[in-house]
């Protein structure tokens, strides 16, 4: 009860005309109390905003890099078979083979490689922005922990 006394003279903008009679005991203009309560609500809601915006461009750039490594997986894996065919046809002195097979091996390792750099970019951006998520979780926990009006108790 004392905290809805405070909750509708302070938070809520329309009250009615006898409640507004009430409160003018305690406020000479209590719509200037509403509008910083407001004001500082929305600075929460902003930052939660902007914490779900983050989480959601997280979610899809996390699925982003699960399917490009799924493919990176494959392809190395790809990679290492020729690898290994390349070898045998080394160790076999099959060379004109070797020779032959050489440059399209190089060729998908180029390509491999440039994947490779371009995922962990990608995974350099997303780190970044979970930093920056997490930094405005926190700040925003700060806030609300220095507007706690709660009093701790006193040891003796």
């Amino acid at each position: 009860p004392n905290e809805l006394h405070s909750i509708l003279g302070t938070e809520k903008r329309n009250i009615g005309s006898d409640l507004e009679e009430y409160y003018k005991k305690y406020f000479n203009d209590r719509l200037k109390v509403v509008v910083l309560a407001e004001n500082y609500e929305k600075v929460f809601l902003d930052i939660q905003n902007q914490v779900q915006q983050y989480d959601a461009t997280l979610s899809l750039r996390k699925s982003e890099i699960d399917q490009r490594e799924k493919v990176l997986e494959t392809r190395a894996s790809q990679l290492q078979q020729q690898r290994a065919s390349l070898d045998a046809q080394l160790a076999a002195k099959d060379y004109r083979g070797y020779n032959n097979s050489v440059p399209s091996y190089n060729s998908a390792v180029s390509s491999f490689n440039v994947e490779l750099a371009a995922v962990k970019k990608l995974i350099a951006d997303y780190n970044a922005i979970v930093e920056q998520r997490n930094k405005l979780a926190a700040d925003q926990e700060t806030l609300a922990q220095s507007l706690d009006s709660r009093l701790d108790s006193i040891k003796q």
